[in-house]
C-alpha cells in the first residue's frame, strides 16, 4: 500500500512538471505557425507585385509595338472584330496545354463566340525540346486543308502525350477527315515550309517561349497588326480579360488613330 501511494505521488509530480512544458511547446508551435502564415502572405504579396512586372519586362523585349503578320493564320470568331488575339504556341508544350484547358474555354465563350474578338493561331514548335511538335503542327495544317483545323487543334492539345504519327492518323479519323488524303499531305511535308516560316517570323519579332499572346487591332483584310498588348505564359482568364477589355474600351478616336 505504501509503495502504491509513493508511485501515485511520483506520477502526479511528473505530470505536474510536464504540464507546463507541454503548454510551452504548444505555444512555440502556434507561434511558428503564425510566422509561417505571415511569411506565406508576404511571399504571395511579393509575387503579385513582381509577376506583372516580369511579364511586362519580357513583353517589352518582344513584339510589343511591332507590326505582326496575319496572312495565312487560321482564325475563328468575327472577321470584322476590332480586336485580334494571336496565340504563338507549341502542341507539345505543357504550359500551352494548361492554357488550352484552363483559360481558352473562357476566352472562347466570352470573347470569340460573342463576336468581340478574332482569335488566330501561329505555329511556334520548339522542336529542340519537343521532338514530336513539328509533325503535330503539320498535321493541324493538313487538317486545315479539309476544313478541320480547329477540330485537330483540340485533338492535339487534348492528347498531348500521344503525338506519334499513328496517333495523329487516329485523330484525323476521329474528326471525320479523309485519312488517305491526310496521310499523303503529311508524308509530302506539304506544310513544313509554312510551319518553319511562322516560327522564323515569330522569332524575328522577339518571341522566345510558348505560349505567347499578342493582342491588337486589325481591320478586315489587313495583312498586319500592331501589337498593343503582349502576354507571356499560361496566364489566368482575368489577366486576358483585363488586356482585351482595355483595347475594346478605348475611345473610337484612339481606334482610328491606331489604324
Amino acid at each position: 500500500m505504501k509503495l502504491s501511494l509513493m508511485f501515485l505521488a511520483s506520477t502526479l509530480l511528473l505530470t505536474a512538471q510536464a504540464a507546463p512544458d507541454t503548454a510551452a511547446l504548444k505555444k512555440e508551435i502556434d507561434a511558428l505557425k503564425a510566422e509561417q502564415a505571415a511569411l506565406r502572405k508576404e511571399l504571395q504579396e511579393l509575387k503579385s507585385v513582381l509577376d506583372p512586372v516580369l511579364t511586362q519586362l519580357i513583353a517589352k523585349a518582344g513584339p510589343l509595338g511591332k507590326e505582326v503578320p496575319l496572312a495565312g493564320l487560321p482564325a475563328m470568331g468575327n472577321a470584322k472584330a476590332e480586336v485580334t488575339l494571336i496565340e504563338y504556341s507549341d502542341y507539345q508544350c505543357p504550359f500551352c496545354a494548361r492554357y488550352f484547358q484552363q483559360t481558352f474555354p473562357d476566352i472562347r465563350k466570352n470573347y470569340v463566340e460573342t463576336g468581340k474578338i478574332r482569335y488566330m493561331f501561329s505555329n511556334f514548335p520548339l522542336d529542340s525540346i519537343h521532338p514530336q511538335a513539328f509533325k503535330a503542327h503539320e498535321a493541324a495544317a493538313c487538317a486545315g486543308d479539309q476544313s478541320k483545323y480547329w477540330e485537330m487543334h483540340t485533338q492535339l492539345f487534348s492528347n498531348q502525350r500521344a503525338l506519334l504519327p499513328a496517333q495523329l492518323e487516329k485523330y484525323a479519323a476521329n474528326i471525320g477527315m479523309d485519312v488517305a488524303i491526310y496521310k499523303a499531305c503529311v508524308a509530302s511535308s506539304k506544310h513544313a515550309a509554312k510551319v518553319r516560316q511562322e516560327f522564323t517570323t515569330a522569332a524575328s519579332l522577339g518571341i522566345e517561349g510558348t505560349p505567347t499572346f499578342v493582342i491588337g487591332r486589325a481591320g478586315t483584310g489587313d495583312a498586319k497588326m500592331k501589337a498593343a498588348k503582349v502576354l507571356v505564359g499560361a496566364q489566368t482568364f482575368e489577366t486576358f480579360k483585363e488586356a482585351i477589355d482595355a483595347l475594346l474600351n478605348e475611345p473610337a478616336s484612339a481606334v482610328l488613330k491606331d489604324r
